[in-house]
């Protein structure tokens, strides 16, 4: 179950920015990375669904860049994940610079059931 939420978050975010598990794959900016911590629950029947809580965060050269694709990644996953099977809410973010790459961090509890 937890391939569900990976899968739907990469394939939402993927044509906004160069999208990456918990470390990028490209040598310049802008580009985005995700990582998720997985909590099922379950009953004695089994698992009956999936609470993640994930991290995405922007990297860009400029605050006006980053701060346009993290608008644009929180209307993605707030429309697309928000869907049936899924729940998303926007749980915290934050922004900073450091040594000249602005870093928005986007966090999210997404449950699949």
């Amino acid at each position: 179950m937890t391939e569900g939420i990976a899968t739907r978050l990469v394939g939402a975010c993927k044509s906004t920015v160069n999208f990456y598990l918990s470390e990028a794959e490209a040598d310049k900016y802008p580009y985005a990375v995700y990582d998720a911590d997985y909590t099922p629950s379950s009953t004695k029947d089994g698992v009956y669904k999936i609470t993640g809580n994930v991290n995405v965060r922007v990297y860009s050269e400029t605050f006006s860049e980053a701060d346009t694709i993290a608008e644009s990644l929180r209307t993605i996953i707030g429309t697309t994940m928000n869907t049936e099977g899924f729940t998303v809410k926007e749980d915290a973010s934050s922004k900073n610079c450091t040594e000249g790459v602005w870093v928005i961090n986007l966090h999210y509890i997404i449950t699949q059931r």
